[in-house]
């Protein structure tokens, strides 16, 4: 047994839930899996984001429109210039065959955070087609179906779903992850038989289901909504197979910056900087991949007027 952690008092032992494991088991996979390359993009956002102040009121009338949620529209549509990176990749490292699938929706996974502090992550489906509104209310229809929704009994459909979807496989290599769940002081513990006939009474369309965690084309970190007051940047994100690119959106920051002012001169002075990282799954992608994916973004910040036409 290792020395490491010896002679040390611990005050709690906290065996891991099943949100736990579940974030456990996928992330340590991405990484055991996936060779990942992560770009850290930082856009001067000073006129993009007081034009979207200017105008919120206008913007807002027929509900409230949020930065995060304009951003998220950004996002799909620099996907549309860059359909390489909204996909999903099939591959073997025993033949080294990849199939490389690029997805005609563009379905974005949002971290989430609970009251207690836990993440799960839910799927804004279709951000591509639809205008801020319509992206407004499907996040606001998730957090109505999440207060009918008990979490620990989704994620144990999701989890086990998975589970007999690799059985199917033939991955018995599972069967070492079924197990210890099922028995032993590290299994899950479901809710009880009754609860979960009560709870399967309330139809699906006012509770989260399966449907609404699987089927994302790529995954957007928000930390910048989480800490506004962040100083730095997340550099690194976890790919979740068979997504081939993960986005992460850190806080608006003040910082010294050059810029061009209206008589054409360049200065220094006090800019909004937003660092968006940008992480890809190098087996299927490369950097000449994320530049238009960059240069779409970049002309929208440059033409904030284009978001008259997403309202």
């Amino acid at each position: 047994m290792s020395q490491m952690g010896r002679g040390i008092t611990f005050i709690e032992k906290r065996i891991f839930g099943i949100q736990r494991k579940m974030v456990a088991y996928m992330t340590q996979k991405s990484w055991n899996e996936i060779p990942h390359v992560s770009y850290v993009y930082e856009p001067d956002m000073t006129d993009f984001f007081q034009y979207f102040q200017d105008n919120k009121e206008r913007f807002s009338k027929n509900g409230k429109i949020s930065f995060n949620t304009l951003m998220l529209k950004v996002i799909a549509e620099g996907l549309k210039a860059a359909p390489e990176l909204n996909a999903n990749l099939e591959y073997s490292a025993s033949t080294a065959r990849g199939t490389h699938k690029i997805a005609k929706e563009i379905n974005i996974a949002l971290p989430w955070m609970l009251d207690n502090g836990d993440m799960f992550t839910p799927i804004v489906k279709d951000v591509g087609n639809k205008n801020l509104h319509e992206i407004t209310d499907y996040i606001n229809d998730i957090a109505r179906r999440l207060k009918n929704t008990i979490l620990e009994e989704l994620l144990y459909k999701v989890s086990f779903g998975e589970k007999i979807s690799d059985l199917k496989s033939l991955k018995f290599s599972s069967l070492k992850q079924i197990i210890p769940n099922l028995i032993g002081k590290h299994r899950v513990r479901r809710i009880s038989r009754q609860r979960r006939k009560e709870y399967y009474k309330i139809p699906e369309k006012d509770r989260l289901t399966p449907a609404d965690i699987f089927g994302a084309t790529t995954l957007v970190s928000n930390i910048g909504s989480i800490n506004r007051h962040q100083k730095g940047a997340v550099t690194v994100l976890e790919i979740i197979a068979p997504q081939v690119f993960v986005i992460g959106l850190n806080a608006l920051q003040d910082r010294p910056g050059v810029y061009t002012d209206a008589n054409g001169k360049q200065q220094i002075g006090i800019r909004k900087i937003l660092p968006i990282c940008c992480t890809f799954d190098h087996r299927a992608v490369d950097f000449g991949q994320l530049l238009p994916f960059q240069d779409r973004i970049a002309e929208i910040i440059a033409n904030p007027q284009e978001i008259d036409k997403w309202v």
